[in-house]
């Protein structure tokens, strides 16, 4: 066992070498500086080896610091804290997360390559992932528990009960499943009717120990410990001897389920893309040329521009008439509710960035549109793109400006029963600036889409540079939410910032799009 978990471990971090030097080789600037005789290079191999080692212990610790993290001050919501709280809550959390989501059944890459192209026994791989696993997580949560106990002052015997605990319900999870599977040849875990079930249950549970309803005393268990041992131990003489992880696996470790398995999910999002679609053959223009192509994409896909939109809108909508009945019928609210709006303006740039539909209207131009055309020289001219692009602008402008104008008028009509003598002025930049933020969202998706172009024919996402700047995007958003900015300059600085990001788009798209816009291998 111990020689398989050392090849077993070498190849995992072999793979791990070969992935991150092929991301450095797709990105652009690094990847002419990253030559290919990385990859196989025996130093950068062991570095990576080591590297590994240490990403897996300080994973497995913060793991474990979170959960017993989230624990403790799950406890401490208990009208009187009780070592007692914090032993139902574990119980509870610890049993729904070993039915519900049991890492030793789910299928990864690591475990296709052993078994699917090394072609390692599949029950011995198992059982050795599961003892070795299983050995890593209770001394992981053993260290993390002999901190928290001088920290939190926590009885001293939970650094040894509660890895015991856990162990006992995850090989009991784990031969259990495996036990149905064997009689019944159905993978039960996967049902979301189980997994709904089985939650329901551990939360309720959770909630009692918050509440007091059920407390659970220390003796108590002890004594669960004492007998889950010897139960735990003929459970996992069960995993042990079972010759069902072959069969199991060879169900679950497909090409497309774990080396791509994006491709499920981008079938899943083709079809309900195409369930959106108008098929109405009445559908016409008057328009020409790429307008004419554009109208008809429009008019095809208004359930998938147009419903989002109109539900956004219909939930800011009623969410500023609360706050004006509120404004308006409370008085004593009024001065810090207009200190608020005028401080806290940053923060919307977050509510635009999930109100925009940028993401999914590209994602629809691609499947039902760029994907086929893509492959005529005459769609991918200069002119023809920078004219498809204005037209495709326009058509976001429409769709995302409806909820930003909902919001907008809100907040002026919001601001004004709380500060009628604010400057007119005012009213004006904010009404700008929060349709600047709209189209600058509009703008943003289109031209990474038409610079970035990150999808292959299957629709998986190919572009490491897409995803990087789309989460650099998430980030400004997210640090803007507790952002206090003066209104004056704030304003001004966004209009200003969305002038010049689409005039710059527009140059960008007519200069390089030629090269950048097509379809990935």
């Amino acid at each position: 066992m111990k020689t398989l978990f050392l090849q077993t471990y070498k190849l995992n971090s072999a793979l791990l070498s070969n992935s991150i030097i092929y991301r450095l080789r797709k990105l652009p600037l690094v990847k002419h500086i990253v030559p290919g005789e990385l990859y196989g290079n025996e130093a950068i191999s062991a570095f990576i080896f080591v590297l590994t080692a240490l990403f897996t212990i300080g994973k497995e610790l913060l793991g474990k610091a979170l959960f017993l993290g989230i624990l403790i001050f799950a406890a401490h919501f208990s009208p009187t804290y009780l070592s007692e709280n914090l032993l139902v809550i574990y119980f509870a959390f610890t049993l729904t997360f070993s039915f519900v989501s049991n890492q030793y059944l789910q299928a990864s890459k690591e475990k296709y390559y052993a078994i699917q192209l090394m072609r390692i026994d599949a029950n011995e791989y198992c059982v050795m992932d599961f003892t070795m696993t299983s050995l890593i997580n209770m001394a992981s949560m053993f260290i993390v528990l002999l901190i928290f106990t001088f920290i939190f002052s926590l009885p001293i015997y939970y650094c040894i009960a509660f890895p015991i605990f856990q162990l006992i319900i995850k090989t009991m999870s784990t031969s259990l499943w495996l036990t149905y599977y064997e009689h019944h040849k159905k993978v039960l875990i996967d049902l979301w009717y189980v997994q709904a079930i089985v939650m329901i249950i551990g939360i309720l549970l959770a909630m009692s120990g918050v509440n007091q309803q059920i407390y659970l005393p220390d003796i108590i268990f002890i004594l669960i410990c004492t007998i889950g041992s010897i139960l735990g131990y003929c459970f996992y003489q069960n995993i042990l001897k079972t010759k069902t992880f072959k069969s199991y696996f060879k169900k679950k470790l497909t090409l497309n389920t774990v080396i791509f398995d994006a491709e499920s999910v981008a079938n899943i999002t083709k079809n309900n893309i195409k369930k959106q679609l108008s098929y109405d053959r009445d559908i016409h223009s008057d328009k020409k040329g790429y307008d004419f192509f554009n109208d008809l994409f429009f008019q095809r896909h208004k359930k998938i521009l147009m419903n989002s939109a109109i539900r956004f809108a219909g939930i800011f909508g009623a969410i500023f008439l609360v706050l004006i009945g509120v404004l308006w019928f409370m008085p004593e609210t009024r001065l810090q509710a207009a200190l608020t709006l005028e401080t806290h303006l940053a923060s919307f740039l977050m509510i635009m960035y999930f109100t925009n539909r940028g993401a999914k209207v590209t994602m629809a131009m691609f499947v039902n549109c760029d994907s086929s055309m893509l492959t005529y020289r005459f769609y991918r001219q200069p002119k023809s793109l920078l004219n498809l692009f204005t037209q495709r602008l326009k058509t976001l402008l429409i769709v995302n400006l409806l909820p930003s104008l909902v919001i907008s008028l809100g907040l002026i009509i919001a601001l004004y029963i709380s500060d009628a003598s604010t400057p007119y002025l005012n009213y004006a930049l904010i009404f700008i600036m929060i349709n600047a933020m709209s189209i600058f969202f509009s703008v943003h998706y289109l031209i990474l889409y038409y610079l970035l172009q990150p999808y292959n024919i299957n629709l998986q996402a190919k572009g490491y540079l897409y995803n990087i700047i789309s989460s650099i995007t998430y980030l400004v958003c997210y640090y803007m939410i507790n952002a206090r900015f003066a209104l004056f300059p704030f304003t001004i600085s966004v209009i200003v910032f969305c002038v010049l990001y689409i005039l710059i788009s527009l140059y960008l798209v007519y200069k390089m799009a030629p090269r950048t816009f097509h379809l990935k291998n």
